[in-house]
C-alpha cells in the first residue's frame, strides 16, 4: 500500500472515536457508520481494500439512507476495480435502491451510470441500453447540467468501448454542448474533444478528427492556465 504522513493520525483518530463509542448506547447508529464510512476511504485510498470492506459494511448498517447508499457503492467500486462482475453489481443495486427511497436522484444517476458500464464491459448491450437511458433520464430528472453532461460523455465512452461510434459522436456531441455552457469545464471539453476525435478519425473523416484534436488542445492550454491562476490566488 501507499504511505503518506497523516494517514496513521487521521486512522488513530477514527479508532479513538469509535472506540469511545462502543459502549456508549447513546450514540447515534448512524454516527458511528459514519466514522466507519470515513475510515473506509482512508483505507481505501492507501489500498488496504479488506480494512476498506469491512468498514464499509459497517457503514451499511446505517439507518440513514443516503449513508447506506454511499457505503454500498464504495464497495461496489472495489468489487468493480476487481472486475468482480457479481458482488460489484449487487453492490451497486443496494446503493441504487436505498438512493431512491431517499430521493436522491443524483446519487442513482451516478450509481446506474457504473451499472451500465459494468454491463458495456460484458458486451451485455440489451441491459447496457437500458441502464444507460435510465441513468440519462435520472440525471435529467436533477436538472444538473453538469452531471447531465458526464452521463452523455460516459454513455458516449461505452459506446465507443462497444464500437457503436455514430451513438458515440451523438453522446460526445450533447455532453459538449452542455459543457459548453460553463467556464469551469475546460478539462471536460478538452477530453471529450479529443475522443470525439479518436472516433470520427475511426469513422474516416481525418479532417474534422484533426479539427476536433485542435479544439481539444485548446481547451487543454485553457484548463492548464485557469489551473496556473487558481495556484496564483491561493
Amino acid at each position: 500500500p501507499q504511505t503518506e504522513s497523516g494517514y496513521t493520525d487521521a486512522v488513530n483518530l477514527l479508532n479513538e472515536a469509535l472506540g469511545l463509542m462502543e459502549n456508549n448506547t447513546a450514540v447515534n447508529e448512524n454516527i458511528k457508520a459514519a466514522i466507519h464510512l470515513e475510515r473506509g476511504k482512508i483505507f481505501d485510498k492507501y489500498d488496504y481494500v479488506d480494512y476498506a470492506l469491512r468498514d464499509y459494511f459497517e457503514a451499511t448498517k446505517a439507518n440513514d439512507l443516503n449513508l447506506k447508499a454511499n457505503a454500498f457503492y464504495k464497495t461496489g467500486k472495489i468489487y468493480d476495480e476487481f472486475s468482480e462482475f457479481s458482488p460489484a453489481l449487487n453492490n451497486y443495486l443496494s446503493s441504487v435502491a436505498y438512493s431512491g427511497e431517499a430521493d436522491n436522484y443524483t446519487g442513482q444517476a451516478t450509481v446506474l451510470s457504473k451499472i451500465a458500464d459494468l454491463y458495456a464491459r460484458q458486451y451485455d448491450i440489451e441491459r447496457f441500453d437500458d441502464y444507460s437511458s435510465l441513468a440519462l433520464d435520472t440525471a435529467q430528472t436533477t436538472q444538473d447540467e453538469d452531471l447531465i453532461a458526464k452521463t452523455y460523455s460516459n454513455n458516449a465512452q461505452n459506446y465507443q468501448y462497444l464500437g457503436d461510434n455514430d451513438r458515440a459522436l451523438d453522446n460526445y456531441k450533447s455532453a459538449l454542448e452542455i459543457f459548453s455552457r460553463s467556464d469551469e469545464s475546460y478539462e471536460q471539453m478538452a477530453y471529450n474533444y479529443e475522443q470525439a476525435a479518436n472516433v470520427m478519425d475511426k469513422l474516416g473523416n481525418s479532417l474534422k478528427a484533426a479539427k476536433l484534436q485542435q479544439k481539444a488542445l485548446r481547451y487543454y492550454e485553457l484548463a492548464q492556465q485557469s489551473e496556473e491562476q487558481r495556484e496564483l490566488v491561493n
